[in-house]
C-alpha cells in the first residue's frame, strides 16, 4: 500500500530497530494488518507517516518518519526507514546510518523471499554506491547515529559525506541480497509537480529492477485524483522492462473507484 496509507502516533528515528518495532505494534492499524495478512496468508506492506519530534536543543522539530512497514499473522518482520530525501523538498529530513544496513529493512516474506522495504525515493537509490556517490546520497542534508549526535551538511558536510560513504556498503549488501524491491510512494498527480508517473517507472521502478539480486521491484502510490488504466505498465518491473498485471480489480468509491489492487506474477530468483 502506498506512503503515507497509515500515520504514527510517534515519531521512532532514533529508535532502536526493536524499540521502533514495539511503538508500530502498539497502533491501532498495525493489529488491523496482522489480522490482514493472516487471514490472507501473506504480508502486508504499506507506508507509514509518524509526528514530528522536537529535538532538544534545536528550534526547528525533526520532520515526520517515512517508513515502509511489513506485517504477518504475528505482528511486525519489518521496516524501512527512509535514507534518500527529496532533494529541496526535505532539507530537515534526519537520516540515521543504521538504516542503510539494517536486517529490519529486508524480511524475510515468503520462505527464501526477501523483500527490501523503501520509503519513497529509496527506490531511487538502489544504485548508489560508496565509491561513487551519486544525487540520492548527496542530498542528505542532516545525519545521525541516535538521540544526541547530529551532523547537518552545510556546517558539516566532509562528516556528512565521510559517514555517509562509510554506510552505503551496508546499503549495498542489503540490495543484492533482496529477492523483491517494495517501495510505499507519497502520491501522483495528473499534472504538474508530482505527475511523474513514467519518471518513477523509468528511474525508480525499472532502473532498481536492474540492482536489486532478485531483479524485480514493484510499488503502490496514491494517485490524484484518478486511478491509472488497469493495464497501463506502472510501478512494476523485472529485468528493467516493465511488468504487466496478470490480474487485477478495482474497489468501488462514491464516484471514482478508490483504489486499484493488481496480481503480478514472476519466477522467484
Amino acid at each position: 500500500m502506498p506512503g503515507g496509507f497509515f500515520r504514527g502516533s510517534r515519531h521512532v528515528g532514533p529508535q532502536t530497530d526493536a524499540d521502533r518495532k514495539r511503538l508500530l505494534e502498539s497502533e491501532v492499524f498495525s493489529s488491523c494488518c496482522s489480522r490482514e495478512g493472516a487471514r490472507l496468508g501473506g504480508v502486508i506492506v504499506a507506508g507509514v507517516d509518524s509526528r514530528e519530534w522536537q529535538r532538544r536543543g534545536y528550534p526547528d522539530p525533526d520532520p515526520r518518519d517515512q517508513l515502509c512497514v511489513a506485517w504477518d499473522r504475528q505482528g511486525i518482520v519489518g521496516v524501512g526507514r527512509k535514507i534518500f530525501p527529496v532533494p529541496g523538498d526535505e532539507a530537515r529530513y534526519t537520516v540515521y546510518t543504521a538504516d542503510f544496513s539494517s536486517a529490519s529493512r529486508l524480511p524475510s516474506i515468503r520462505g527464501r523471499v526477501r523483500g527490501l522495504l523503501c520509503s519513497c525515493y529509496d527506490m531511487f537509490g538502489t544504485d548508489e554506491a560508496a565509491e561513487a556517490m551519486g544525487t540520492r546520497s548527496r542530498a542528505i542534508a542532516w545525519l545521525s547515529e541516535g538521540r544526541k549526535e547530529l551532523w547537518e551538511k552545510g556546517e558539516d558536510g566532509a562528516e556528512v559525506r565521510s559517514r555517509v560513504r562509510r554506510a552505503l556498503p551496508g546499503w549495498r549488501d542489503l540490495v543484492q541480497q533482496a529477492t523483491v524491491g517494495l517501495v510505499a510512494i507519497h502520491s501522483f498527480t495528473a499534472k504538474g509537480e508530482g505527475s511523474g508517473k513514467g519518471y518513477w517507472q523509468r528511474h525508480g521502478i525499472e532502473k532498481a529492477s536492474r540492482v536489486i539480486g532478485g531483479r524485480v521491484a514493484f510499488g503502490a502510490a496514491h494517485f490524484k485524483p484518478r486511478l491509472p488504466a488497469a493495464d497501463r505498465v506502472i510501478l512494476a518491473a523485472a529485468k528493467g522492462r516493465g511488468l504487466a498485471a496478470s490480474d487485477y480489480f478495482y474497489l468501488d468509491g462514491h464516484r471514482d473507484p478508490d483504489a486499484l489492487v493488481r496480481l503480478f506474477e514472476t519466477a522467484s530468483r
